[in-house]
């Protein structure tokens, strides 16, 4: 919402807000303040490449060198709140327990 030249976060539902539910919109509200809104289009950045652009290449150099598998930067939320079928998840888990499913394994 706009009011008097500034962006501000406009925090209406379309539902009745309960009594308890006011602490954490007001929590909400409080950690949304200083964010500000800046015109232009998002982009998706990689940071683990040069390019800020993803790469199997750069995927897998952080796995096995197992900085992805520390919870800060591999959460387990991120993978099973994911809105992909069981056998992507499944996939993205499995090299957190240091199992890859690669063609040489499969064979064995």
């Amino acid at each position: 919402m706009v009011a008097n030249n500034s962006i501000e976060w406009d925090l209406r539902l379309r539902r009745r807000v309960y009594e308890w539910e006011l602490v954490h919109l007001t929590d909400l509200n409080t950690k949304l303040a200083p964010v500000v809104y800046e015109e232009g289009k998002d982009l998706w950045r990689w940071k683990w490449h040069m390019s800020g652009n993803f790469t199997v290449k750069s995927m897998y150099r952080q796995l096995t060198l197992g900085l992805l598998t520390s919870p800060s930067f591999f959460p387990k939320k991120l993978i099973w709140n994911l809105e992909a079928p069981l056998k992507i998840k499944i996939f993205l888990w499995s090299p957190i327990h240091g199992r890859t499913l690669t063609v040489d394994n499969l064979n064995k």
